[in-house]
């Protein structure tokens, strides 16, 4: 493996938080890359791209109960937030109206 390979494992890890186990069995390819010279854009890209399938594979590991029980409440929170956002917003038409009921009246007064 090249120092540049090398320096590249690092940044994968460090910087996009590619675990050294799965960007280990890339080192060929790096390698390989690593030969050409690539600019600061196109090796940002690769990166990227390495972090996304990274990222990809992370989904396939086993489900605990634990995860399940913490995204179901975390659904019901926000199912409870979008309920409490349309009271507001039923709560803010009333109080609109009201205002308007309040308001002072334009038309003259006829005092006798």
């Amino acid at each position: 493996m090249s120092d540049t390979t090398i320096s590249w494992l690092q940044e994968l890890e460090e910087r996009y938080g590619v675990g050294l186990h799965f960007s280990r069995r890339l080192a060929p390819l790096l390698d390989c890359l690593a030969e050409h010279s690539l600019g600061d854009s196109q090796r940002a890209a690769l990166f990227a791209a390495i972090a996304a399938s990274y990222r990809s594979t992370l989904s396939d590991e086993p489900r605990t109960p634990q995860l399940d029980e913490v995204r179901m409440l975390v659904a019901q929170f926000i199912t409870e937030l979008r309920k409490m956002e349309e009271s507001l917003k039923v709560l803010g038409t009333m109080l609109h109206r009201v205002r308007e009921q309040m308001a002072p009246s334009t038309l003259p007064r006829i005092l006798h």
